[in-house]
């Protein structure tokens, strides 16, 4: 069949999401263009299956026009879920750290379905191989997984299954006799000079998750100080079942003179405008759509279209 359509109709049943080749298929952002795209769209349909927990499938090759001679295939995978469900977007081990797995080719669909990406990556060796993790916020089960210094623009979903698309930082505190420290970070790539950064147990072994180095670092397990960690033994591997509490070289000198078996108490939450409380959120890009229209311009150089994978609600 062929349209002739100013947004891809890669969504169209009420409970569809769509996981595609693309850039991130959102609501309103800061991407809109005055002068989108018309574009020519041919979808061909390939297959469809429908999973033991009602997920259905549909496979499509998709070919988008535009212009007098560009053009852009793609696979599109739609999924069309029952009453009620929604999308996992962060899944599964090495999930706790972020990295997200495509679960479409679940034989029986007891895991959902996932988007495979989301925003810019880092690599990790992990098992002798590189492994790539989203760069911006991640949340997991209403549990953050990664928030940055700055509040990230996300893709998810609220605690209520509401499409989400704003942006989520962090906020929290690290408590120590009468000293209190804002939290900068958990579990990001980076720690600034005036950072109070916090790394959960996910990120112990550093063959599996190189964290970055803090200038001084506590090891803190059931709200007690284990190690004082000082030069040349930060950002090494810490035991199983540990956070580690990691200084910038601006809290250097107060962060050392704890003394390990002291108490010091750790709070980490996701921090969403209006106080909104998210289930699933995954670090997005610029937008395909924005408000039902086409957010991005007819420039065949342009970096940010470049194929990425896209997700979408309508």
């Amino acid at each position: 069949m062929r349209h002739r359509i100013r947004v891809a109709r890669a969504v169209a049943a009420s409970t569809a999401v769509a996981v595609i080749g693309g850039l991130l298929l959102v609501g309103p952002s800061d991407a809109a263009v005055s002068n989108p795209c018309t574009m020519r769209v041919t979808l061909d349909r390939v297959s469809s299956v429908t999973y033991a927990n009602g997920v259905e499938r549909q496979k499509y090759n998709v070919k988008v026009s535009w212009g007098a001679d560009r053009s852009q295939s793609a696979e599109v995978h739609r999924m069309i879920m029952p009453a009620q469900a929604v999308p996992r977007l962060v899944t599964k081990d090495l999930g706790t750290l972020g990295q997200l797995r495509s679960q479409l080719e679940s034989p029986k669909g007891k895991r959902g379905i996932a988007a495979v990406n989301g925003d810019f990556f880092y690599g990790y060796r992990i098992d002798g191989q590189t492994v790539y993790l989203p760069r911006n916020a991640s949340v997991k089960n209403g549990k953050p997984i990664r928030l940055g210094p700055v509040r990230t623009r996300v893709v998810g979903i609220d605690k209520n299954g509401v499409p989400f698309d704003e942006q989520v930082g962090v906020k929290g505190t690290v408590s120590h006799g009468s000293k209190v420290y804002k939290v900068d970070s958990l579990n990001w790539h980076v720690i600034g000079d005036g950072a109070v950064a916090i790394f959960t147990p996910a990120w112990a072994d550093t063959s599996t998750a190189n964290r970055p180095a803090g200038a001084v670092e506590w090891v803190v397990k059931k709200g007690k100080i284990l190690d004082v960690r000082t030069g040349t033994q930060t950002g090494k591997t810490v035991n199983p079942h540990t956070m580690v509490v990691a200084f910038g070289k601006n809290f250097a000198r107060e962060a050392r003179r704890a003394n390990p078996g002291s108490d010091a108490s750790i709070d980490v939450k996701q921090s969403a405008p209006g106080g909104v409380q998210l289930r699933e959120a995954i670090g997005r890009g610029v937008a395909l759509v924005d408000g039902g229209q086409v957010a991005l311009p007819c420039e065949p150089r342009w970096y940010p279209q470049r194929p990425r994978t896209t997700v979408g609600w309508d």
